[in-house]
């Protein structure tokens, strides 16, 4: 027998000793030494204001614990001086973080540019940083992990900008200026909130001569003041009467008092809504309905593509006007919001609910047509038998990715539909979803929504529309894991089917119930439901319909009719991508279970690297599987990390916890 032997002698960062490796290798020290990382300008030489708000943040620092980062969120409007505030705060506490501050400018980058630019600052070189969003965000949790840092957000739109860029456990500081709600970051990750409204005297005088001009100002200080007195440290307020200002060349700060007097008596007792009031009346009625449609609208930031449809023509130059007068900010490109107090006066100037009925319906419909282009069901048709064609030319590509942009604004729009009683709008809006809330990951959004719409569906009195979304709900829980709940589910969607000549509906409960006896692990069970499934498919459903039962009972089959089961089904779901995905997911799994491990790597390794998260992860822990086949324990390492940091990044907490302890019990 050879006697193998391995040395090294000499100097070395870095030295690996592998066998067969699948997969990246990655390691956790950045490329070379490097300066300590200071990605924060500094603040203006000058800072004035905000002291309580400064303070506010000296007590997020001193309550910070050793094995997290502590995260607030900087509230405030536009020109408020939410970035000068981090910047000087952060200036002030520098020693506090040896290990650097960092800056993930949201507003202007990816989160996978932002990514790639934290850990350059860390050190770490192009050719060392990951592809995917995933494996970017584990290298930058895994490398600050234990350290010092500051981090500064600016501009998030929502909890899963944030989510990737949070550092790993340890006494960091993670402060994000917002751009839009932020409420589920709040309640996950325990952020303290610091608003920086109202402002004090003197800052709010610097604010309202950098918009309208310290000339324009000068001459007149007593009204001035006044006005400034009249704003009450609204930045919001102040932003309008400083636009006002700049839009109109030849007025006097007296002048404008005196019109905002004319509004309400007394200056002292001046209401803020008198500055809103002066600035909306000044307005064409065409730019109002603009505005109030900001106001009205039930989501995030709003497209101008929404706007135009509600409007009934194309809004771009009056949306700049809102722009000029301070009244709505530019969140992304062709994309508006109005917040705050300007959202509060917008709504209130609106004389009824018709704006949001019209913006909830056009939701409603555009989400429709695009679902029918990602994914092809039959309920709409049935629902609605006389609903015209779709008339977007967009490719399933271009349908998926405005679902995925929009998924917020349809949640609120399904919201605001059934507090309106528009019902049939809720169901809609549900149907729409549901391509997105199928990639799995939205479970607590899925079961709120489907909740909201098969109480329409119930109101409505229609009972197919019922059972589709109480077999949703179904779904929402066995994502979950409520397996009783799911099957309690769809004893419920089958009451609502027996009132319905439907054997589509028929068929989808059976299948649904194999997918949840499957999940307890009742495999002779779900292999039971998936045979009658595929008979009921055989006996009237189209070929998708089969392709379908054919997949689903390849699951609990033994690998040789599985295969041939998933060759049939490929025959029609290739033309999905999600589906072709799923499929070619267990095909790796029972080539796996024959014996074929070659076949069943390749098959796998492609999956793992361009499939949708969740076939990517699955993919991973069955790449796992097969290392662990041949005994190959670091490889299943490897794999079940790529695995643990799709699930814990993209929501799949059961599965994630799962993968821990597989993780923890390797050997």
């Amino acid at each position: 027998m050879t006697d193998h032997r391995n040395s090294f002698d000499g100097e070395a960062r870095i030295v690996v000793q592998a066998h067969t490796i699948y997969g990246g290798l990655s390691f956790g020290a950045p490329d070379e030494p490097k300066t300590v990382a200071r990605q924060n300008e500094v603040p203006a030489r000058y800072y004035t204001n905000n002291e309580v708000q400064l303070l506010e943040l000296d007590r997020v620092l001193a309550g910070r614990k050793p094995d997290r980062p502590c995260l607030a969120i900087i509230r405030g409007t536009p020109g408020s001086g939410r970035t000068e505030l981090t910047r000087e705060w952060i200036h002030r506490h520098r020693a506090e973080f040896p290990d650097g501050d960092f800056s993930a400018p949201l507003g202007r980058m990816s989160v996978k540019d932002v990514l790639a630019g934290l850990l350059r600052g860390a050190g770490f070189a192009d050719g060392r940083l990951p592809a995917t969003v995933e494996g970017l965000s584990a290298m930058w949790r895994d490398w600050s992990n234990g350290r010092q840092l500051a981090l500064v957000i600016d501009d998030a739109l929502s909890e899963a900008q944030v989510k990737p860029l949070l550092p790993g456990p340890g006494p960091s500081v993670v402060l994000v200026i917002e751009a839009s709600g932020l409420g589920g970051l709040r309640v996950r990750h325990g952020a303290a909130l610091v608003t920086l409204e109202p402002l004090g005297p003197e800052t709010s005088r610097v604010l309202l001569a950098q918009i309208a001009g310290e000339e324009r100002l000068g001459g007149d200080p007593e009204a001035v003041d006044e006005l400034v007195a009249m704003c009450d440290g609204s930045v919001a307020a102040l932003n309008v009467v400083g636009s006002m200002f700049a839009e109109n060349e030849n007025w006097k700060p007296a002048r404008l008092l005196r019109n905002l007097e004319r509004r309400g008596g007394v200056v002292g007792a001046l209401p803020q809504d008198a500055v809103f009031d002066l600035a909306f009346d000044r307005l064409s009625p065409v730019v109002q309905r603009c505005y109030l449609a900001l106001g009205v609208h039930p989501g995030g930031d709003m497209s101008s593509a929404a706007l135009a449809a509600v409007l009934g023509e194309e809004t771009d130059e009056y949306v700049e006007q809102l722009l000029r007068m301070r009244l709505a900010q530019e969140t992304r490109e062709e994309r508006y919001l109005v917040s705050g107090l300007v959202k509060d006066h917008a709504k209130s100037k609106a004389a009824d609910d018709g704006l949001l009925r019209e913006i909830v319906a056009w939701y409603a419909w555009r989400g429709w047509e695009a679902q029918a282009l990602v994914q092809k069901r039959d309920w709409t048709k049935q629902i609605w038998p006389d609903r015209p064609e779709s008339a977007l030319r967009w490719s399933p590509d271009e349908a998926t990715e405005w679902l995925l942009t929009e998924r917020v604004n349809l949640v609120e729009a399904a919201k605001a539909a059934h507090r309106l009683g528009a019902h049939e709008d809720v169901v809609r809006l549900c149907l729409a979803l549901w391509p997105i809330h199928l990639r799995r990951g939205y479970a607590a959004e899925m079961a709120e929504v489907n909740r909201l719409g098969f109480e329409s569906a119930v109101v409505w009195s229609n009972d197919l529309a019922a059972t589709v979304l109480a077999v949703q709900r179904a779904f929402a829980a066995l994502e979950s894991r409520a397996w009783d709940d799911a099957l309690s589910l769809l004893d419920a969607a089958g009451a609502h089917a027996a009132n319905v000549v439907s054997r589509e509906a028929d068929a989808t409960i059976v299948e649904t119930r194999g997918l949840v006896l499957l999940g307890k692990g009742l495999v002779t069970e779900a292999r039971a439901e998936f045979r009658r499934n595929l008979e009921l498919a055989e006996e009237f459903g189209g070929e998708r319909r089969q392709a379908l039962a054919r997949f689903h009972l390849a699951k609990t089959e033994e690998p040789d009719t599985a295969l041939a089961l998933l060759d049939q089904a490929a025959k029609v779901l290739d033309a999905e991508p999600v589906n072709r995905a799923k499929v070619a997911l267990w095909r790796g799994k029972k080539l796996r279970e024959l014996g074929d491990h070659a076949r069943a790597a390749e098959i796998l390794g492609e999956l793992a690297a361009h499939a949708g998260h969740r076939e990517r992860a699955e993919a991973s822990e069955a790449l796992a599987d097969l290392a662990l086949d041949r005994d190959d324990v670091e490889a299943a390492r490897v794999h079940l990390k790529d695995a643990l940091n799709i699930y814990a990044l993209r929501g799949f907490t059961e599965e994630a916890v799962d993968v821990k302890n597989r993780l923890d019990g390797l050997s």
